[in-house]
């Protein structure tokens, strides 16, 4: 994914900071500019994947990285493929002591005493200035939650929550965000026309950044949400309109900051790197794209579908909150299918008659901004090539990994990859236990970066 979307001047100096083949140092691999060793190893901490850089030259620029993925936890799915990639990115320096060398980084106050760190460069400026039209937007926030595996190496998640590099990202898009970031390191050069859409709070003005998320129980952007718990039958549509999500209310174990109180028991709340704000989590089971079509009824699954809502949608009879819709995307004007429907024209916030074969619809449809409906990219489609099975596939390693190694881990590394850390089932987080490195298990994998 980031092939195509950053380039950097091709090198043929290799070096390492641990055991790699012999043949790297002498033949090398033609035409490689990054080296990336790959693990397969089971970890005991739980942790899906980490990565972390081994070598760089004195300008900063990377050389050579590892990652380690657990056989155990990675599926054939969309979302593990950017999780990969949100890993290769730590690799390409997006982590906060890489930041800080870079000289890129600003301390900004929001919210009254709030600090956040800011990659503060014009271009990050013209980024954020565009998304949220918003003239004084600063740069590109970091997360100031979760601990020293987290904080300042992702994107910050209330900032733009369906951002590839940020934290528990809903949505991994490869956005003009994280091209901005690579791009102000010094020796990327990103190629913005190849960024994914970010439709996170898109255009939401100026006000969206230093004020509250809710104010007396009401908020004015639809991904943020107001409910006194949280329940998988609430109902409420994604901010990317791609599924059927619920309220993320959550009871926190100790009370939450006073600037962050948004309910009468003050342990209520959004997550943590939301800044406590209720936003609407999306249920896998009621996605437009690859969702069960019994959870949502009446609902069109597939790629190029999108949920659209009315209050007075009927299917067979039966009221629905909301329907996928097969969308198409090829002349100007936005056109829809409902299930067993017809395509018609649906220009963007009208309200339509539905149109069915059988008529079995009844009522009418909200029609999506077309920016929702027509700008998923297809380019980081990647396919998979399975691998054999092994029986011991889904089993813990037996021992810590590379165990008799003499040589630990740099502290340096440590909290490297501590910050790039994403624990099992896909939720990005802060576990990860210190193991040692061995050589054997890795493979080398050349990632291509052509200027």
């Amino acid at each position: 994914m980031h092939t195509g979307r950053l380039s950097m001047p091709p090198l043929d100096t290799v070096s390492s900071t641990f055991n790699i083949p012999s043949s790297h140092f002498t033949d090398g691999v033609v035409n490689a500019d990054l080296y990336v060793y790959v693990g397969a190893m089971q970890d005991k901490a739980d942790v899906m994947a980490w990565a972390t850089v081994c070598a760089k030259l004195e300008s900063g620029r990377p050389l050579a990285g590892v990652t380690n993925i657990s056989p155990r936890h990675i599926r054939e799915t969309e979302e593990d493929i950017r999780t990969v990639a949100h890993e290769l990115g730590h690799i390409l320096e997006f982590l906060l002591h890489h930041l800080g060398d870079a000289k890129v980084l600003q301390q900004v106050v929001v919210r009254g005493n709030e600090r956040k760190w800011v990659i503060d460069t014009e271009h990050t400026k013209c980024v954020a200035s565009k998304h949220f039209h918003c003239l004084s937007a600063h740069g590109v926030k970091l997360e100031n939650a979760g601990g020293r595996g987290t904080v300042g190496s992702h994107i910050d998640r209330r900032y733009i929550m369906d951002n590839l590099i940020a934290q528990r990202s809903v949505g991994e898009r490869y956005t003009a965000f994280s091209l901005v970031v690579f791009d102000s390191l010094g020796y990327c050069r990103a190629n913005y026309s190849r960024a994914e859409p970010s439709l996170w709070v898109l255009h939401s003005g100026c006000g969206f950044l230093p004020n509250k998320c809710l104010v007396n129980k009401a908020t004015a952007y639809p991904a943020m949400c107001y409910r006194e718990f949280s329940s998988l039958s609430d109902e409420q549509c994604t901010h990317d309109r791609l599924g059927i999500g619920f309220c993320g209310v959550f009871e926190h174990n100790e009370d939450i900051p006073k600037e962050y109180r948004y309910f009468s028991n003050p342990r209520l709340g959004g997550e943590v790197m939301s800044d406590y704000c209720p936003t609407v989590a999306k249920n896998v089971g009621r996605n437009c794209e690859h969702g069960v079509a019994a959870d949502i009824y009446g609902s069109f699954i597939g790629a190029e579908s999108l949920l659209v809502k009315d209050s007075r949608l009927m299917c067979n009879g039966r009221p629905v909150f909301a329907a996928c819709v097969g969308t198409n995307c090829t002349d100007k004007t936005l056109r829809v299918r409902l299930l067993d429907g017809e395509w018609q024209n649906c220009p963007e916030h009208r309200s339509v008659s539905t149109r069915s074969k059988d008529g079995s619809w009844s009522g009418t449809i909200i029609c999506p901004r077309r920016v929702h409906a027509c700008t998923r990219s297809s380019a980081s489609s990647v396919v998979l090539r399975p691998l054999p099975a092994r029986e011991d596939d889904r089993e813990p390693a037996s021992t810590p990994m590379g165990a008799g190694r003499q040589r630990a881990v740099s502290d340096t590394a440590v909290a490297a990859i501590e910050s790039a850390a994403v624990p099992a089932r896909t939720s990005y987080g802060t576990g990860w236990q210190r193991h040692y490195m061995p050589p054997v298990l890795f493979v080398a994998i050349v990632v291509f970066l052509v200027i």
